[in-house]
């Protein structure tokens, strides 16, 4: 059975510092390369910090943010962590989609970058717009709506960003695609006494999903669960309190999880262990789009 050693780094990202925020991700990569980790999960929109609010539709902070993905991923090859594939949270752009009434300017997007090799091997933008209580993402965002399968070691990780574990779609097509884990980036802000209603959350979309699933939040909101859960096939299960901003500038864990191999289709393709496939979050049964990792 194979083993798939996870790290969930919780960093104190800074709105605008993409440099710095670059940094912070160089540094756990390093620390989970040498714990022999596969897979490193950074917070929703870590490179840019979050939320940025109206920011996103500046022209200017989408281009740097996408030149500083790209230079990162060619960074973290050149430093070691070649071999880590790291999840990271980033601005993106939606391509052919022409400004106009209802859409963003510059049509940006919320969205995580799968690094591994020194490039981008896939990209997602999140699907469902958080719009409630202090969030206004519809104004600011374009949504996505496709859900990638990374393959990591033999297994097929999928990905959804923070509100979209929260609706419906990405766990059924997680399920319908056949992930044995379910990733899910969050950059949530402070609430108070909601650790056990997203500890619920998370393990009934497990369950819908038939998988386990990995959250990794922002340190801003610290006082919440840094959880991992497995169905009952998993060797493993662990919960990660995160630690008081006192006594930690950010919150590091990770935990290796024995995952049952699942059966491969024989168009799919692994490059260096890490292939990926895409499919329509909306669909029951997706249709596999599958194409070689760079």
């Amino acid at each position: 059975m194979p083993q798939l050693r996870l790290a969930l780094a919780q960093v104190n990202a800074t709105v605008g510092d993409l440099a710095g925020n670059a940094d912070l991700v160089v540094q756990y990569c390093k620390e989970a390369a040498a714990q022999d980790v596969h897979l490193v999960v950074f917070p929703e929109m870590v490179l840019t910090g979050y939320p940025i609010e109206d920011l996103a539709m500046r022209a200017s902070l989408i281009k740097a943010s996408q030149a500083a993905i790209e230079d990162l991923a060619v960074r973290l090859e050149a430093e070691g962590c070649g071999d880590v594939v790291a999840v990271v949270g980033f601005l993106d752009q939606a391509v052919d989609i022409v400004d106009g009434l209802g859409i963003p300017k510059n049509a940006p997007l919320n969205s995580v970058a799968v690094i591994h090799g020194g490039a981008i091997v896939a990209r997602q933008a999140k699907h469902h717009l958080w719009n409630y209580g202090v969030g206004d993402e519809i104004r600011n965002f374009v949504a996505g709506h496709t859900i990638n399968i990374i393959q990591i070691g033999g297994i097929d990780v999928a990905l959804a960003i923070c509100e979209d574990l929260w609706r419906d779609g990405p766990s059924a097509a997680a399920k319908a695609a056949e992930a044995a884990l379910l990733v899910v980036p969050n950059g949530s802000p402070y609430e108070a006494d909601k650790d056990d209603v997203r500890l619920d959350l998370c393990s009934r979309r497990a369950r819908e999903a038939t998988a386990s699933w990995r959250t990794s939040i922002s340190s801003a909101d610290r006082t919440s669960s840094c959880s991992t859960a497995t169905r009952s096939w998993s060797t493993s299960s662990a919960r990660c309190s995160a630690a008081p901003a006192s006594s930690h500038p950010s919150c590091w864990s990770s935990t290796s999880t024995c995952l049952p191999r699942r059966r491969r289709c024989p168009d799919r393709t692994s490059v260096s262990g890490v292939w990926r496939s895409s499919a329509r979050s909306s669909a029951l049964s997706p249709t596999r789009r599958t194409s070689r990792a760079p």
